[in-house]
């Protein structure tokens, strides 16, 4: 306050504490945080899970298997899904194939341990005409017929073990060679796999 000759003759001081208004600012900031979370998981369940599957998860540990699908889907890797039989391992395969960008292509399920050793060959990679005494015609294996998608490998464990650096090449290098061909054929195709063994038992067994 100034008076005469514009001395300043008082000075006036408001002072308020602010520790109570700072606390529930971060009370209300917390459960802001909290309401958009919940918001976003229930928009996750309704728009990415329950509209693309045929199941529900309403426990945390399921859950939390579909937040680690949704992170590993558009990366375009190679999966591995582990689990005992009947518990949908399938059913991820698929959802993780729905939420990659080959979604508009083909998957193709195949299991490993329905099909006789001696024709696992043929069907994974195909045949040439003539390549075998049946075979009359050529014919696509799974590969080239899941060209741009998804094939998933159910029962993977259940591989003979001849056939598995064939499978391996295919893999890494990203082509096969049907049977009874002499050139290889490019592919593009994302590997999914799943078993319910114990493969590094497996593999210490031989």
């Amino acid at each position: 306050v100034f008076g005469q000759n514009n001395k300043i003759e008082m000075v006036i001081t408001n002072v308020r504490d602010m520790t109570e208004i700072h606390h529930l600012r971060e009370e209300i900031e917390s459960r802001n945080e909290e309401r958009l979370r919940l918001h976003k998981e229930l928009e996750h369940i309704r728009t990415q899970f329950l509209d693309k599957t045929d199941f529900i998860a309403a426990d945390k540990v399921t859950l939390s298997i579909i937040r680690m699908a949704d992170k590993v889907a558009p990366l375009d890797t190679t999966v591995m899904i582990s689990g005992e039989t009947g518990v949908g391992k399938e059913v991820f395969a698929q959802y993780v194939h729905s939420q990659s960008r080959r979604n508009k292509k083909s998957f193709i399920s195949v299991n490993c341990g329905a099909i006789p050793a001696n024709l696992i060959e043929s069907e994974l990679f195909g045949f040439e005409k003539g390549a075998f005494t049946d075979a009359s015609a050529m014919k696509k294996g799974q590969f080239e017929l899941a060209d741009g998608g998804t094939l998933f490998l159910d029962e993977i464990g259940e591989m003979p073990l001849n056939l598995q650096p064939k499978l391996l090449r295919a893999i890494q290098e990203r082509e096969i060679t049907r049977l009874g061909a002499t050139k290889s054929i490019k592919i593009d195709v994302r590997i999914v796999s799943a078993t319910n063994a114990d493969l590094p038992e497996l593999i210490q067994s031989g």
